[in-house]
């Protein structure tokens, strides 16, 4: 049953994330960003298809679909959500860049998910993320001496701010002592998607100080 509710969840988030940072229309701008989510969560919206589909027809780990669902589960965990990740804490901490910048990062994702998977320590990738993603979410209560948002902005919401991290929170717990791991990303992706606006906000700030 865990199984059937996580595998439609992260289906259902990653649709959300997916339309979320669509590419841009009628001449606006794409950011980088955003391009790096839409990647990644299409990577992620793959994986709930599998694993729908694997629930569905049944699977073996030595078939191909098996194949495919543990190489997309293992990319979803290990190079999909640090690139979540990194996209967040980039704009939080006022860093615009473009999306060949955020390619090359996503490159190297999958390089540290490679290396991580021959050295055995893909735990540990996994908790660093984990824990990397919770301390981003936190940096909307950082000190404004050290990330300045501009008056005329308004706060941030509890939708935006305290959900997310309480999300993030039942993802390190689903990790560390859940019986069931399947859980991680789409408590994870809930997370990252409802905390964007907060990101966006905070991410303005830097271009407003720079048009004044």
């Amino acid at each position: 049953m865990i199984e059937v509710v996580s595998s439609l969840a992260l289906l259902l988030v990653a649709a959300v994330a997916s339309w979320q940072n669509r590419p841009a229309t009628k001449g606006n701008e794409w950011p980088g960003s955003a391009a790096g989510r839409f990647a990644a969560a299409l990577m992620l919206f793959g994986l709930g298809v599998v694993d729908v589909l694997a629930l569905l027809i049944g699977t073996d780990a030595n078939d191909g679909l098996g194949r495919t669902q543990l190489l997309m589960s293992q990319l979803g965990l290990y190079a999909a959500l640090p690139l979540l990740v990194s996209t967040h804490l980039a704009e939080r901490l006022r860093q615009h860049w473009t999306r060949q910048t955020w390619g090359r990062i996503f490159l190297g994702w999958c390089v540290v998910f490679e290396l991580g998977r021959r050295g055995d320590v893909l735990d540990s990738v996994a908790l660093v993320t984990l824990i990397g993603g919770a301390a981003t979410l936190l940096l909307c209560w950082a000190p404004a001496r050290l990330i300045p948002v501009s008056a005329d902005q308004p706060g941030a919401s509890a939708a935006s701010s305290y959900l997310p991290l309480l999300l993030w929170a039942a993802a390190i717990l689903s990790y560390l002592y859940g019986d069931h791991q399947s859980l991680v990303l789409p408590q994870a992706l809930s997370a990252l998607v409802l905390a964007q606006p907060e990101s966006y906000r905070m991410a303005q700030a830097k271009r407003q100080g720079l048009s004044e």
